[in-house]
């Protein structure tokens, strides 16, 4: 609205859809959305006068306005109620609202025009088509009967309409000729039944251009990062020095500041991102684990390392479109430097006589620089993304290329491909050059029902069912005795096989609750006998597997908070059940039955986490493609009888 050369703002902390001005231009009528509501708001053309005059529920948008062109005190609006849409008639002074059909049907977009009727598109047989009353809602008559489908009337005349035609799996805007005269009683249930598209006669002439995408300006994002875990559990034995001591050595916390700028077009066919990060990253050590280093059997260099617990069971919808730029997965990042620690403190070993760092915690800092690529132009959604980590050091102690290939092949299937290359240049010091390389491919179906509002935080309604099987090749370390009596290591190709199964579904509980249950199976068989990736079992075997159940109770707290500048999301909580079972070699159903039947495990086949536990997250929203959430989860495993706790502050 302009106050003379000023212009004032019609809405504050909210947000305005489909404005439409009074017939005598005094006023101005237009949608709120605010508090997970939509309400009609009129105000004085002004802008001193505001009214709320149809105050609107959560779950009953309005969608389109049209006032009376002889009467400024009355509009047409469309209200959505229980799935179904209603032409409404507003009376701006009684601040009333009123079904003008009552009809069972999809009716949309109405339209009030010169001649005192209320012209729109409906349903009412199957197949949308422009229909008109008058404005007390009788004499309904049909305007159009196309196969194909009409929506959003303009009436030009009395004779002449402009519209949206459903055509070749898109819209166009078409205009045409209103039949008179055909009256028409609406019936009493909607068929919702769709006929063949017609064929056309004769020659058909299409004029269109290739659209070439042109990337949009950058925009940059500052993203922070807190995470502080306590994955051995030493929380819960807190009160004495000792105690202490332990849990402040075993305590692994991330601190990371990223800037980062993405780019794409307007269609998001292709897209780019570049950023540096900075990070402090503490691994804690455990005095619980397993100690094998007497063991003389093969050392896998980069082995397999499955998750301990199923919390971020990834229940996502696919989209083939442009990611933001993301950094490695930090867990993935902490096993890359865990691998690289590993190594160089292998080979320091092998040059002097002790190593001082064993059995402490240690801080690294971490500088990440990246840039990446993606282009969905073509049938498969194609990805490159290149980082590498500097650690103490001007040479990046790992340097990833990763790839990603995705095919849509049904509405819900998708197919993945996303090798990557993991280099350690930092080996070329020792007459080596270490590299890994992983090949995952993965089968994905992904099916999403009823979506709510807050569907970063429950899972209502979402189904995943993934297969992936990935090949990795890396080298397999054995120590050995030199001529001279020095210990060294010497390493060989070695290659594994993983095959993972994930399933999960979220049951609707209530309306913004579910009930989130997750399965997950995976399989990992190497060339050859190693030590254990985890240090969790005693001994050597060249198969490991991993199975874990999951069950999720999550519910809000606080919805729609919308307070203050920041547009806060929700703060949601969850009840948890988890169970992990680790093994290193084929598991008869009488071990698995004994595995759960007591507190204690055999440490040479197989190790168990059985836990209950609660966590709480918060989110808060800057932009539309900008969002930090605050989280904490506490889970106890009652068979170690040990807490962990997780706080994490950021995205």
């Amino acid at each position: 609205i302009r106050e003379g050369s000023r212009a004032a703002a019609a809405d504050f902390n909210a947000r305005a859809y489909d404005i439409a001005v009074a017939p005598d231009n005094s006023s101005i009528a237009w949608i709120r959305y605010r508090d997970g509501a939509f309400s009609i708001i009129k105000r004085s053309i002004d802008g001193h006068d505001t009214t709320t005059v149809i105050k609107g529920a959560i779950g009953e948008p309005f969608l389109r306005l049209s006032f009376n062109p002889n009467d400024a005190g009355k509009l047409a609006t469309t209200r959505m109620k229980n799935g179904k849409t209603h032409v409404c008639i507003v009376d701006m002074d009684k601040k009333t609202i009123a079904s003008l059909t009552g009809a069972d049907a999809q009716e949309e977009s109405p339209f009030w025009a010169d001649d005192d009727r209320i012209y729109y598109s409906v349903d009412y047989d199957g197949i949308t088509n422009i229909y008109s009353v008058n404005s007390d809602g009788s004499d309904c008559m049909r305007h159009t009967a196309t196969a194909r489908g009409l929506f959003s009337p303009y009436i030009v005349d009395d004779s002449t309409f402009i519209g949206s035609e459903y055509h070749n799996k898109g819209f166009r805007i078409v205009t045409g000729r209103l039949m008179q005269d055909s009256s028409f009683t609406p019936p009493d249930t909607s068929p919702l039944s769709f006929k063949s598209l017609p064929r056309p006669k004769g020659k058909v002439t299409i004029r269109s251009t290739v659209y070439k995408p042109r990337l949009l300006r950058q925009v940059w994002e500052l993203q922070t990062e807190l995470s502080v875990t306590d994955p051995y559990g030493k929380i819960g034995d807190i009160g004495t020095p000792e105690a202490s001591k332990k849990l402040t050595d075993s305590l692994s916390y991330l601190i990371s500041a990223t800037l980062v700028s993405n780019r794409s077009d307007a269609l998001m066919k292709r897209g780019s991102w570049k950023g540096l990060q900075i990070a402090f990253q503490s691994r804690g050590i455990s005095r619980d684990t397993i100690d094998n280093s007497s063991d003389a059997s093969p050392r896998a260099l980069f082995p397999h390392r499955p998750a301990s617990h199923l919390l971020n069971l990834p229940f996502e919808i696919k989209r083939q479109s442009p990611e933001r730029g993301t950094f490695l997965d930090k867990n993935a990042l902490l096993s890359n430097i865990r691998t690289y620690e590993d190594y160089r403190n292998t080979i320091s070993a092998a040059h002097s006589a002790s190593n001082d760092s064993a059995g402490k915690a240690t801080v690294v800092p971490l500088v990440i620089p990246g840039i990446g690529w993606q282009n969905n132009e073509h049938m498969a959604s194609l990805g490159l993304n290149v980082q590498g980590a500097l650690v103490n050091a001007i040479i990046p102690a790992i340097i990833v290329v990763s790839g990603k290939a995705q095919w849509h092949i049904l509405r819900d299937l998708y197919a993945d491909f996303s090798p990557q290359v993991q280099l350690y240049p930092f080996s070329l010091f020792f007459g080596q050059f270490i590299n890994m390389a992983s090949l995952p491919l993965s089968l994905i179906w992904s099916h999403s029902g009823y979506l709510t509002t807050d569907i970063s935080y429950n899972w209502r309604d979402l189904t995943l069912l993934q297969c992936t099987v990935m090949p990795s090749f890396f080298p397999i370390g054995r120590d050995i005795l030199t001529p001279d009596g020095r210990d060294s290591t010497v390493y060989h190709s070695g290659s594994s096989n993983t095959l993972d199964i994930q399933c999960g579904r979220g049951f609707p509980i209530m309306r913004y609750s579910s009930l989130v249950v997750g399965l997950n199976a995976s399989e990992t068989w190497y060339s050859e006998s190693i030590i254990d990736p985890l240090d969790t079992l005693h001994g050597s075997s060249a198969l490991y597997t991993t199975m874990g159940l999951l069950a999720k109770y999550v519910f809000p707290i606080s919805r729609q908070i919308n307070r203050g500048k920041r547009y806060a999301d929700a703060f949601y909580g969850s009840l948890i059940y988890n169970l992990t079972f680790y093994t290193n070699r084929k598991v008869a159903q009488n071990q698995f039955i004994d595995a759960l039947s007591r507190a204690s495990y055999d440490p040479r086949y197989y190790f168990v986490e059985h836990g209950f536990g609660a966590s709480a997250t918060f989110g808060l929203t800057k932009s539309y493609v900008f969002s930090q959430k605050y989280s904490l989860s506490v889970l106890w495993n009652m068979w170690a009888r040990r807490l962990n706790v997780n706080v994490s502050l950021g995205l």
